[in-house]
C-alpha cells in the first residue's frame, strides 16, 4: 500500500491525498484479510501452489503462504484501490503540488536554487580552490556558499545563483570527497579558482592535498 501510495503521489497529479489514505488502509486490510484467508491470493498466483502447513498450525499460518505472491496481490489491490477512488475526491491545485509531482522538476528546482534553473550540467573544469574565513549558508535549501572567479565561472557557463559541484580531482573516489554549493558572488580574475567556507572545504580537501587542484561542475 505504500509503495503505490508513493509512485501515484508522485507520477499522477489527480491523486489524493484522501485517496491516498484509501490506498494504505484499504490496501492493509486487503493483505491483512489474506493472512487470514490465504485463497484470495490463488488469482494471482500464476498456478503457484499454496504450502502445505498442518491442521494445527494457527489462524495466522496462512502468512506463511504465497509470500512473495501476496506482495503482488497487494500491489495489484492497493492500485486498484487508489484508481477507483481518485475520481471521488476533490484534487489539490497544481500551484500547491509544483515542485513535488511528476512534471514539475523545474518548480522543485526554482525553489531549491532559488531562481529558475533547468536539469542540465556544464562541462569539468580544473581549478584551484580556496578557504574563506567563514561558512555562509544560503537560500531556502540553506546550501553553503561558494565564490568563483570570472575565469571559471565563464568556462563552465555559471553565474551567482547557480548550483556547482565541486570534487577532489582523483576520480577513484567516486564523489566521496566532494559537495554542492551555491555561487554567491563572481570575481572578476583570469586565474580559474573557487572559495568556500572551512566546513564545505574540510569536506572536499583532504589535509595532504591542500595545494592541490579540484574538479568543478555547473549544476541547473
Amino acid at each position: 500500500p505504500m509503495v503505490v501510495a508513493l509512485l501515484f503521489g508522485v507520477f499522477w497529479r489527480r491523486y489524493t491525498p484522501a485517496a491516498a489514505l484509501a490506498t494504505m488502509i484499504g490496501g492493509t486490510v486487503a493483505i491483512a484479510a489474506s493472512v487470514a484467508w490465504p485463497w484470495l491470493i490463488t488469482p494471482f498466483a500464476h498456478g503457484v501452489p499454496m504450502i502445505e502447513l498442518a491442521p494445527d498450525a494457527g489462524f495466522l499460518a496462512g502468512a506463511k503462504q504465497y509470500k512473495f505472491m501476496r506482495a503482488f496481490y497487494g500491489l495489484a489491490v492497493s492500485g486498484v484501490i487508489g484508481i477507483v477512488v481518485t475520481p471521488f475526491t476533490t484534487p489539490k491545485p497544481l500551484d500547491e503540488i509544483r515542485g513535488y509531482v511528476w512534471g514539475t522538476v523545474s518548480d522543485a528546482l526554482a525553489r531549491y536554487k532559488g531562481k529558475a534553473g533547468t536539469e542540465s550540467a556544464s562541462v569539468w573544469a580544473k581549478s584551484e580552490i580556496r578557504k574563506s574565513e567563514h561558512d555562509e549558508a544560503v537560500g531556502e535549501a540553506l546550501l553553503d556558499g561558494v565564490q568563483i572567479s570570472s575565469a571559471l565561472a565563464e568556462r563552465i557557463e555559471a553565474e551567482a545563483g547557480d548550483l556547482v559541484y565541486v570534487t577532489d580531482a582523483r576520480w577513484w573516489l567516486g564523489g566521496l570527497r566532494a559537495t554542492h554549493l551555491k555561487i554567491t558572488e563572481v570575481h572578476e580574475d583570469d586565474a580559474d579558482w573557487v572559495q568556500m567556507g572551512p566546513t564545505p572545504y574540510g569536506v572536499v580537501v583532504h589535509a595532504h592535498r591542500t595545494s592541490k587542484d579540484v574538479f568543478v561542475q555547473r549544476l541547473y
